[in-house]
Protein backbone atom coordinates (compact mmCIF):
# COMPACT_ATOMS: atom_id res chain seq x y z
CA UNK A 1 0.00 0.00 0.00
CA UNK A 2 1.41 3.44 -0.92
CA UNK A 3 0.66 6.80 0.65
CA UNK A 4 1.67 10.27 -0.56
CA UNK A 5 3.42 12.60 1.88
CA UNK A 6 5.17 15.85 0.88
CA UNK A 7 5.01 14.76 -2.74
CA UNK A 8 6.82 11.50 -2.06
CA UNK A 9 5.48 8.02 -2.26
CA UNK A 10 5.81 6.09 0.97
CA UNK A 11 5.54 2.32 1.14
CA UNK A 12 3.53 1.23 4.14
CA UNK A 13 4.21 -2.35 5.18
CA UNK A 14 1.01 -4.38 5.38
CA UNK A 15 0.49 -6.22 8.65
CA UNK A 16 0.90 -9.97 8.08
CA UNK A 17 1.06 -11.32 11.63
CA UNK A 18 -2.69 -11.60 12.14
CA UNK A 19 -4.14 -15.11 12.33
CA UNK A 20 -7.34 -13.94 10.63
CA UNK A 21 -7.87 -15.61 7.26
CA UNK A 22 -7.15 -13.24 4.32
CA UNK A 23 -9.90 -12.97 1.72
CA UNK A 24 -7.63 -14.26 -1.06
CA UNK A 25 -7.14 -17.60 0.77
CA UNK A 26 -10.78 -18.36 1.50
CA UNK A 27 -11.95 -21.41 -0.40
CA UNK A 28 -8.46 -22.95 -0.51
CA UNK A 29 -7.91 -23.59 3.19
CA UNK A 30 -6.89 -27.26 2.88
CA UNK A 31 -4.96 -27.14 -0.39
CA UNK A 32 -1.76 -29.15 -0.15
CA UNK A 33 -2.80 -31.35 2.80
CA UNK A 34 -5.38 -33.63 1.19
CA UNK A 35 -3.15 -36.70 1.52
CA UNK A 36 -3.13 -36.48 5.31
CA UNK A 37 -5.73 -38.05 7.61
CA UNK A 38 -6.68 -37.49 11.23
CA UNK A 39 -3.92 -39.86 12.39
CA UNK A 40 -1.38 -37.36 11.07
CA UNK A 41 -2.50 -34.62 13.46
CA UNK A 42 -2.81 -34.08 17.18
CA UNK A 43 -5.89 -32.65 18.83
CA UNK A 44 -4.48 -29.64 20.64
CA UNK A 45 -5.38 -28.54 24.14
CA UNK A 46 -6.69 -25.63 26.14
CA UNK A 47 -4.78 -25.07 29.38
CA UNK A 48 -5.91 -22.94 32.27
CA UNK A 49 -2.67 -21.12 32.99
CA UNK A 50 -1.17 -21.11 36.49
CA UNK A 51 1.49 -18.58 37.59
CA UNK A 52 4.38 -21.03 37.24
CA UNK A 53 3.40 -22.65 33.94
CA UNK A 54 6.23 -22.46 31.39
CA UNK A 55 4.02 -20.61 28.88
CA UNK A 56 3.80 -17.67 31.28
CA UNK A 57 7.57 -17.32 31.08
CA UNK A 58 7.97 -18.14 27.40
CA UNK A 59 5.19 -15.80 26.23
CA UNK A 60 5.64 -13.06 28.82
CA UNK A 61 2.83 -10.51 28.69
CA UNK A 62 0.81 -12.70 26.33
CA UNK A 63 0.21 -15.80 28.45
CA UNK A 64 -1.51 -14.59 31.61
CA UNK A 65 -2.26 -16.71 34.72
CA UNK A 66 -5.98 -17.27 35.02
CA UNK A 67 -6.49 -17.18 31.25
CA UNK A 68 -7.11 -20.11 28.92
CA UNK A 69 -4.25 -20.92 26.56
CA UNK A 70 -4.68 -22.65 23.18
CA UNK A 71 -1.56 -24.80 22.75
CA UNK A 72 -2.04 -25.27 19.02
CA UNK A 73 -1.71 -21.60 18.09
CA UNK A 74 -0.07 -20.26 21.27
CA UNK A 75 -2.87 -17.77 21.79
CA UNK A 76 -4.88 -16.77 24.84
CA UNK A 77 -8.65 -17.16 24.80
CA UNK A 78 -8.91 -14.80 27.76
CA UNK A 79 -10.31 -15.50 31.21
CA UNK A 80 -13.52 -16.87 29.68
CA UNK A 81 -14.64 -18.38 26.40
CA UNK A 82 -17.63 -20.11 24.83
CA UNK A 83 -17.39 -23.78 23.95
CA UNK A 84 -19.77 -26.33 22.45
CA UNK A 85 -18.99 -29.80 23.88
CA UNK A 86 -18.66 -32.48 21.22
CA UNK A 87 -17.50 -35.52 23.19
CA UNK A 88 -16.56 -36.29 26.80
CA UNK A 89 -14.09 -38.94 27.89
CA UNK A 90 -12.08 -39.70 30.99
CA UNK A 91 -8.69 -41.18 31.75
CA UNK A 92 -6.67 -42.15 34.81
CA UNK A 93 -2.92 -41.76 35.20
CA UNK A 94 -0.66 -43.02 37.99
CA UNK A 95 2.66 -41.27 38.45
CA UNK A 96 5.23 -42.27 41.06
CA UNK A 97 4.70 -40.45 44.38
CA UNK A 98 7.22 -37.88 45.53
CA UNK A 99 9.09 -37.91 42.23
CA UNK A 100 10.59 -35.21 40.05
CA UNK A 101 8.47 -33.75 37.28
CA UNK A 102 8.86 -35.73 34.09
CA UNK A 103 9.04 -39.11 35.82
CA UNK A 104 7.48 -41.84 33.68
CA UNK A 105 3.94 -42.85 34.51
CA UNK A 106 3.34 -46.15 36.24
CA UNK A 107 -0.07 -46.92 34.79
CA UNK A 108 -2.47 -45.40 32.29
CA UNK A 109 -6.16 -45.95 31.56
CA UNK A 110 -7.69 -44.23 28.55
CA UNK A 111 -11.27 -45.02 29.58
CA UNK A 112 -11.05 -44.62 33.36
CA UNK A 113 -11.89 -48.31 33.80
CA UNK A 114 -9.28 -50.60 32.23
CA UNK A 115 -5.52 -50.24 32.34
CA UNK A 116 -3.86 -49.85 28.94
CA UNK A 117 -0.37 -49.88 30.46
CA UNK A 118 1.03 -50.78 33.87
CA UNK A 119 -1.98 -52.74 35.08
CA UNK A 120 -2.00 -55.87 37.26
CA UNK A 121 1.54 -55.16 38.39
CA UNK A 122 3.52 -54.39 41.52
CA UNK A 123 5.63 -51.29 40.90
CA UNK A 124 8.56 -50.67 43.24
CA UNK A 125 9.31 -46.96 43.57
CA UNK A 126 12.23 -45.37 45.38
CA UNK A 127 10.98 -42.86 47.93
CA UNK A 128 13.09 -39.89 48.97
CA UNK A 129 14.34 -40.31 52.53
CA UNK A 130 13.41 -43.98 52.69
CA UNK A 131 15.77 -46.94 52.39
CA UNK A 132 13.00 -49.27 51.30
CA UNK A 133 11.14 -48.82 48.00
CA UNK A 134 7.40 -48.42 48.11
CA UNK A 135 5.34 -51.15 46.45
CA UNK A 136 2.36 -49.92 44.45
CA UNK A 137 -0.26 -52.46 43.33
CA UNK A 138 -2.22 -51.38 40.26
CA UNK A 139 -4.69 -54.27 40.38
CA UNK A 140 -6.57 -55.82 37.49
CA UNK A 141 -8.37 -52.55 36.71
CA UNK A 142 -8.67 -48.98 37.99
CA UNK A 143 -11.33 -49.75 40.60
CA UNK A 144 -9.44 -52.79 41.84
CA UNK A 145 -6.29 -50.69 42.38
CA UNK A 146 -8.03 -48.35 44.83
CA UNK A 147 -5.58 -45.65 43.75
CA UNK A 148 -8.34 -43.09 43.23
CA UNK A 149 -9.08 -43.23 46.95
CA UNK A 150 -7.89 -40.58 49.36
CA UNK A 151 -4.95 -41.64 51.49
CA UNK A 152 -3.16 -43.49 48.68
CA UNK A 153 -0.58 -40.84 47.78
CA UNK A 154 0.86 -41.12 51.29
CA UNK A 155 -0.29 -44.32 53.07
CA UNK A 156 0.73 -42.82 56.43
CA UNK A 157 -1.75 -39.94 55.97
CA UNK A 158 -5.41 -40.85 55.47
CA UNK A 159 -6.10 -37.28 54.31
CA UNK A 160 -3.54 -37.36 51.52
CA UNK A 161 -4.94 -37.11 47.97
CA UNK A 162 -5.38 -40.06 45.61
CA UNK A 163 -2.19 -41.35 44.05
CA UNK A 164 -3.94 -41.70 40.70
CA UNK A 165 -5.16 -38.64 38.80
CA UNK A 166 -8.59 -38.66 37.17
CA UNK A 167 -9.01 -36.49 34.06
CA UNK A 168 -12.24 -35.49 32.35
CA UNK A 169 -11.46 -34.55 28.74
CA UNK A 170 -13.85 -32.32 26.78
CA UNK A 171 -13.57 -32.13 23.01
CA UNK A 172 -14.83 -28.64 22.24
CA UNK A 173 -15.85 -26.51 19.29
CA UNK A 174 -15.05 -22.83 19.74
CA UNK A 175 -17.77 -20.71 18.05
CA UNK A 176 -15.62 -17.59 18.28
CA UNK A 177 -12.61 -19.42 16.85
CA UNK A 178 -13.89 -22.15 14.50
CA UNK A 179 -10.51 -22.34 12.75
CA UNK A 180 -8.93 -23.42 16.06
CA UNK A 181 -11.41 -26.24 16.59
CA UNK A 182 -11.74 -28.90 17.79
CA UNK A 183 -9.64 -28.70 20.92
CA UNK A 184 -9.44 -30.68 24.16
CA UNK A 185 -9.79 -29.16 27.60
CA UNK A 186 -9.04 -31.35 30.63
CA UNK A 187 -10.39 -30.93 34.13
CA UNK A 188 -8.60 -32.74 36.96
CA UNK A 189 -7.69 -32.51 40.65
CA UNK A 190 -9.68 -29.64 42.18
CA UNK A 191 -11.62 -29.16 38.91
CA UNK A 192 -13.09 -32.68 39.02
CA UNK A 193 -16.04 -31.40 41.05
CA UNK A 194 -16.73 -28.73 38.41
CA UNK A 195 -16.49 -31.37 35.68
CA UNK A 196 -19.00 -33.61 37.41
CA UNK A 197 -21.38 -30.68 37.89
CA UNK A 198 -21.08 -29.92 34.18
CA UNK A 199 -21.70 -33.56 33.28
CA UNK A 200 -24.76 -33.61 35.52
CA UNK A 201 -26.13 -30.42 33.98
CA UNK A 202 -25.80 -31.72 30.44
CA UNK A 203 -27.31 -35.09 31.38
CA UNK A 204 -30.29 -33.33 32.95
CA UNK A 205 -31.13 -31.61 29.67
CA UNK A 206 -31.67 -34.94 27.89
CA UNK A 207 -30.40 -33.58 24.59
CA UNK A 208 -27.17 -34.17 22.64
CA UNK A 209 -24.35 -32.45 24.46
CA UNK A 210 -23.42 -30.52 21.32
CA UNK A 211 -26.72 -28.67 21.60
CA UNK A 212 -25.20 -26.78 24.55
CA UNK A 213 -23.26 -23.56 24.58
CA UNK A 214 -21.16 -23.37 27.73
CA UNK A 215 -19.25 -20.38 29.03
CA UNK A 216 -16.06 -21.56 30.69
CA UNK A 217 -14.29 -19.17 33.03
CA UNK A 218 -11.65 -19.23 35.72
CA UNK A 219 -11.82 -18.40 39.40
CA UNK A 220 -8.99 -18.00 41.86
CA UNK A 221 -8.98 -20.55 44.66
CA UNK A 222 -6.73 -21.19 47.63
CA UNK A 223 -5.90 -23.70 50.33
CA UNK A 224 -3.35 -23.34 53.09
CA UNK A 225 -0.46 -21.40 51.54
CA UNK A 226 -1.35 -22.28 47.94
CA UNK A 227 -3.26 -20.23 45.37
CA UNK A 228 -4.35 -21.41 41.94
CA UNK A 229 -6.95 -20.86 39.24
CA UNK A 230 -9.79 -23.36 38.90
CA UNK A 231 -12.27 -24.12 36.12
CA UNK A 232 -15.83 -22.88 36.37
CA UNK A 233 -18.75 -22.97 33.92
CA UNK A 234 -22.03 -21.22 33.23
CA UNK A 235 -24.71 -22.49 30.79
CA UNK A 236 -25.03 -20.09 27.87
CA UNK A 237 -28.09 -21.32 26.01
CA UNK A 238 -28.46 -23.58 23.02
CA UNK A 239 -25.94 -24.02 20.24
CA UNK A 240 -26.87 -22.37 16.96
CA UNK A 241 -28.10 -24.60 14.13
CA UNK A 242 -24.85 -24.21 12.16
CA UNK A 243 -22.79 -24.96 15.30
CA UNK A 244 -24.77 -28.14 15.88
CA UNK A 245 -24.28 -29.24 12.26
CA UNK A 246 -20.53 -28.56 12.39
CA UNK A 247 -20.11 -30.45 15.65
CA UNK A 248 -22.17 -33.39 14.38
CA UNK A 249 -19.59 -33.83 11.63
CA UNK A 250 -16.75 -33.43 14.12
CA UNK A 251 -18.38 -36.07 16.32
CA UNK A 252 -18.14 -38.54 13.45
CA UNK A 253 -14.59 -37.58 12.51
CA UNK A 254 -13.21 -37.57 16.05
CA UNK A 255 -15.43 -40.26 17.56
CA UNK A 256 -12.43 -42.43 18.36
CA UNK A 257 -9.98 -39.65 19.21
CA UNK A 258 -7.55 -40.16 22.04
CA UNK A 259 -5.41 -37.71 23.97
CA UNK A 260 -2.05 -39.35 23.33
CA UNK A 261 0.28 -40.41 26.09
CA UNK A 262 2.77 -37.68 25.17
CA UNK A 263 0.04 -35.15 25.80
CA UNK A 264 -0.75 -36.73 29.15
CA UNK A 265 2.90 -36.47 30.17
CA UNK A 266 2.98 -32.86 28.98
CA UNK A 267 0.10 -32.09 31.33
CA UNK A 268 2.13 -33.48 34.23
CA UNK A 269 5.24 -31.57 33.24
CA UNK A 270 3.30 -28.32 32.87
CA UNK A 271 2.41 -28.45 36.57
CA UNK A 272 5.87 -27.23 37.33
CA UNK A 273 5.38 -27.03 41.09
CA UNK A 274 4.43 -30.67 41.45
CA UNK A 275 1.59 -32.71 42.88
CA UNK A 276 1.61 -30.88 46.21
CA UNK A 277 -0.19 -28.04 44.46
CA UNK A 278 -3.83 -29.10 44.18
CA UNK A 279 -4.65 -27.66 40.77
Amino acid sequence: MAKIKNGKSLVVKQETTSLALPDYIKGNEQTGMEALGKDDFKVTRIKLLQPLNPEVRTFSGKAIPGEFWHTGVNQSLGAEFIGVPILISKKVVVWPPDQDIGSPMLAYSKDGVHWQTGGNMVHEVAIKGSKEPRKIFTGKNVADSGLLNFGTEDPTDTNSPPLATLFYDYLLFLPDHPQWSPVVMSMYRTSVSTARNLNTYMLSRRIPINCNRIKFFSEEDSKDKYNWFAHRFDPSGNALKEEFEITEKMKETYGDYEVDVENVTAQKMSDVVGDKIPF
